[in-house]
């Protein structure tokens, strides 16, 4: 089996998603006879979560339904956590989910039909995607990939207009085809660039007419030890991490003062503290997490909220290639999470929402940690 053969190795599942639905899929190739029980689970699940949407419209007699991220993602979690070490590769015949039906094959039928049931019931708290942000213009630097590109798509299911911000033009209008509507603006632009800043905030005002949360997430990364890395990969890191979070704020700030808006900077667990290896990158997000506190302490009187999300190690495509290359580096890390797993960037997104939100109205100046346990630790190794 390959989930056995391969325990450590792990890629991003590749199913497509489906709007309105939990990743589901059907397996096809000549290895679908390897378990035609999974294939009857998932074919179950997802005829169960359909008949219960057509359900729940039929009870409240309503035309439409708008799906919440969170179903999708409570469903996307529980299979990750499943098919952990199954290696995941994709084209041709499809064969490649033959590691995905042999992982969900080992589970015991009865047992796992139950928490699907559990986890794709088809109810009003699950289905129905709150508009708790409708009205609110969101600008989201980095938005092409990633955490910036599910910060964006939960912005926009939440309701809220959005501003994509990044300095690839085609992924950018990746996103925005994902959306679903022409309530987003596409805007090329590098946050280091300080006159790109001025034309990202004065187009953002021209189009929607206010500014209500900015999301501070573009970044880069440098690994490499505290000697060898070159004095201008120093530079490129500070310009983008820290100087990318200082030009933006200034320029959108008097905006999110009269709209009593919030910032949410992304962090990173490495800015809270040291990592062999990562000088250039742990100084930088240093520097963001405690200039979330300062400015919260300064702004939160007039009404700005100002907080910060601290992620561990997440599967985006940017840093895939480098596990890729070095498993044993994944490994390592991914045995020192609780969970015992990396995160989904869909998962930092919806805690980035609600920082935005007023359910999270009294929350400011936090560096909230979004690592699996990973930050509740001491360092030790385990003693069991």
């Amino acid at each position: 089996m390959l989930a056995e053969t391969w325990p450590e190795v792990r890629k991003p599942w590749p199913a497509p998603r489906v709007h309105g639905f939990p990743n589901l899929f059907l397996a096809s190739g000549p290895n679908v006879g390897l378990a035609h029980t999974s294939v009857i689970l998932m074919l179950e699940a997802q005829i169960e979560h359909a008949l219960g949407v057509m359900r729940y419209a039929e009870r409240k007699c309503c035309a439409m339904i708008e799906p919440r991220a969170d179903a999708q993602q409570r469903f996307t979690s529980w299979f990750d956590r499943q098919t952990r070490g199954a290696v995941w590769t994709s084209g041709g015949c499809e064969s490649c989910w033959a590691a995905a039906i042999v992982a969900i094959a080992r589970l015991p039928l009865a047992g796992s039909r139950d928490l699907l049931r559990t986890l794709i019931d088809t109810d009003e708290s699950q289905t129905v995607m709150t508009s708790r942000l409708k009205g609110k213009t969101v600008i989201v630097t980095g938005a092409g990939t990633g955490i910036g590109a599910a910060t964006a798509r939960r912005f926009h299911a939440e309701g809220a207009a959005v501003v994509l911000s990044g300095r690839r033009k085609a992924k950018l209008a990746e996103v925005g085809q994902s959306l679903g509507s022409d309530r987003y603006l596409i805007q090329a632009s590098d946050v280091s660039n300080v006159e790109d800043v001025e034309q990202l905030t004065a187009n953002t005002v021209r189009c929607f007419g206010r500014i209500d949360v900015l999301v501070n997430n573009a970044g880069v990364g440098a690994r490499g030890s505290f000697l060898d890395l070159p004095v201008e990969e120093w530079r490129r890191v500070f310009a983008i991490n820290v100087d990318g979070v200082f030009n933006m704020t200034r320029s959108i700030l008097p905006h999110l003062i009269e709209t009593k808006g919030t910032i949410i900077n992304v962090s990173s667990l490495s800015g809270l503290g040291g990592d062999r290896g990562l000088n250039f990158y742990n100084a930088a997000k240093g520097a963001v997490s405690n200039l979330t506190r300062s400015l919260a302490a300064e702004l939160g009187p007039i009404g700005v909220r100002i907080n910060a999300v601290c992620p561990s190690i997440t599967f985006t495509e940017l840093n895939m290639p480098t596990f890729e290359r070095f498993p044993e580096l994944l490994r390592r890390q991914i045995e020192r999470i609780p969970l015992g797993r990396a995160a989904q960037p869909e998962e930092v997104a919806s805690v980035i929402a609600f920082l935005a939100s007023d359910d999270a109205s009294f929350v400011n100046g936090v560096n909230l940690s979004v690592d699996g346990g990973l930050d509740g630790s001491t360092g030790h190794a385990p003693f069991l």
